[in-house]
């Protein structure tokens, strides 16, 4: 129930540039490289957490694989990207203490450069997922450089067989991946552009910048022993916007604009009109949760994020594999979507913005909740819809007809068992959709107004809170476990961490629920019950 802040350290934007004379070309004046791009491929801005990779490219062109045996058939959009492995002599590898005045240790920051030794490590890390294999590896030399080339096929995991190829040119201090990747049954109308670009490489001049900066190929990770105040949170937290915004801005490339609009910081490569929907979208949802939860983290301040809309899927996927759930803390990749607020992706990103929005007025809260107040919110948002700056909850459709068709049969669920459902119900599929229809009637239904009901889920909240923080109390009175020595100790701890996990969690429903209904009476549940399912018939 403990966290530690994870601070991206500024990273350097990479100078990609079409220098004159060179048709289709990617330099990079700083570590000093020139490489071939195929016509019209679109240059991908860099993830400000993913420095080590020097340049991305991608195809304008879908290729198309069908499965056979199951009838579906995928889209991708062939790639290139460059990873550069620098040598000791310009890694920044430290950790650094500081102490308060009696000499305590106060905060420990660890500064990391790039995470992979080599590019077969860089496989491992990034493919393994996917099922890849080596398929061959050789040497050769290629002009002045020695070059260790790749065939890397990737079968299973990938929505169709895909062939990665890949030299890496071995220069006196730096070593350059060239990767190429595409459909297997796309590479005999790419060979000629794929070879041509992996032959492509040359060292140019340094003449912009220099190779070795903190943080250039990594991040910062820093563990405080200190809890901040509110204010310190909200000075923190904007220091690190500061961060996000120039890292982000640093690295965009042409077609791409930025613009600011609350509460998002924006990099947008498709028009004006879907920054307008994406932001409004965003206020609308922060102040929903503002509105409805004003007792929730008062004055906590609430980061603004960096929200990267892409023109199309393809490129959304080619800068970051994490859709919507990006790995950057303060950034979210979308796409341009004309379907509007009904689709998969308008629903997915309104229950990361929810998320952004708890966590930030209390983590312990938002990831020690109950399965029916997480499920719940999450769905009431998933499925709401923006009317200017406010929200509208909708109910979704099984709700709609799935949950009224079950009231009837006297096969629902009542709030009591709602409330105390397990982990078991996690496997129900229609578990999340009754958790929100309580949450719906206890925010904005018949259930907000009602005598015996209104002001539950204030007191509910109110009550976990206080559980919550007696359980991370408890915790941090035990004596310390000495290291374990031996691979069955270890296993043994690793089991009574698990158990200990659910123990707590059946602790914060059981005792949330006890001090909330505590004093409640059968006939208060019967009415409770007849007023909720009253409302979904």
């Amino acid at each position: 129930m403990k966290f530690i802040s994870l601070a991206l350290a500024v990273a350097l934007s990479f100078c990609a540039t079409t220098a004159p004379g060179f048709a289709n070309s990617h330099e990079d004046k700083r570590l000093g490289f020139k490489i071939y791009t195929p016509k019209k491929w679109a240059s991908i801005p860099i993830s400000s957490d993913e420095g080590w990779i020097v340049a991305k490219y991608l195809s304008p062109k879908p290729y198309f694989f069908t499965d056979k045996s199951l009838g579906w058939t995928y889209e991708h959009k062939p790639e290139l990207a460059v990873v550069a492995f620098l040598s000791e002599k310009y890694k920044e590898d430290s950790v650094v203490e500081e102490k308060d005045a009696d000499g305590n240790l106060k905060k420990i920051t660890f500064k990391f450069t790039n995470p992979y030794k080599n590019y077969a490590d860089y496989l491992k890390g990034t493919y393994s997922g996917a099922g890849f294999f080596i398929a061959e590896e050789v040497e050769e030399t290629v002009g002045d450089y020695l070059v260790t080339q790749y065939l890397i096929k990737v079968e299973k995991g990938s929505n169709g067989p895909k062939r990665i190829m890949t030299w890496v040119y071995h220069t006196p201090d730096i070593d350059f991946a060239v990767q190429m990747e595409c459909f297997e049954s796309a590479y005999p109308k790419l060979k000629k552009d794929i070879q041509k670009t992996l032959r492509s490489f040359e060292e140019i001049p340094r003449t912009e910048g220099t190779v070795s900066k903190t943080g250039v190929t990594g991040g910062e990770i820093t563990f405080s022993s200190k809890e901040m105040t509110v204010e310190e949170r909200a000075k923190d937290r904007k220091s690190k916007e500061t961060v996000s915004r120039e890292t982000a801005v640093e690295s965009l490339t042409e077609g791409w604009e930025f613009e600011e609009i609350d509460p998002f910081l924006i990099l947008n490569h498709t028009n004006d009109k879907q920054a307008k929907i994406w932001a409004e979208r965003g206020t609308a949802i922060f102040n929903w949760c503002e509105d409805r939860f004003p007792y929730l983290g008062k004055d906590e301040y609430v980061s603004k994020l960096v929200l990267r809309i892409c023109e199309d899927m393809d490129e959304a996927i080619a800068f970051s594999p994490f859709r919507w759930t990006s790995r950057r803390p303060l950034e979210v990749v979308v796409y341009k979507d004309d379907v509007g607020v009904g689709s998969w992706q308008h629903m997915e990103v309104n229950e990361v913005l929810l998320g952004h929005w708890m966590r930030h007025k209390n983590p312990s809260l938002y990831f020690d909740m109950p399965n029916w107040m997480k499920f719940g919110l999450e769905y009431i948002v998933r499925y709401s819809k923006p009317k200017g700056k406010k929200l509208e909850l909708r109910a979704s459709d099984w709700e709609n007809m799935g949950l009224r068709e079950e009231v009837k049969a006297g096969t629902a669920r009542t709030p009591r068992e709602i409330f105390l459902a397990d982990e078991g119900v996690l496997s129900e599929e229609n578990f999340p959709y009754e958790a929100a229809a309580l949450m719906r009637f206890l925010l904005v239904g018949a259930g907000s107004k009602n005598r015996l009901t209104k002001g539950i889920l204030e007191d509910y909240f109110t009550n976990l809170q206080l559980v919550i923080a007696a359980i991370d109390e408890e915790e941090d009175g035990g004596e310390k476990q000495k290291e374990a020595t031996t691979e069955e100790e270890e296993e043994a701890r690793f089991k009574a961490r698990q158990a200990r996990a659910k123990e707590n969690a059946d602790r914060v429903r059981d005792e949330t629920f006890a001090a909330t209904f505590g004093s409640w009476s059968d006939k208060d549940w019967l009415q409770f019950e007849k007023l909720y399912f009253k409302a979904i018939k």
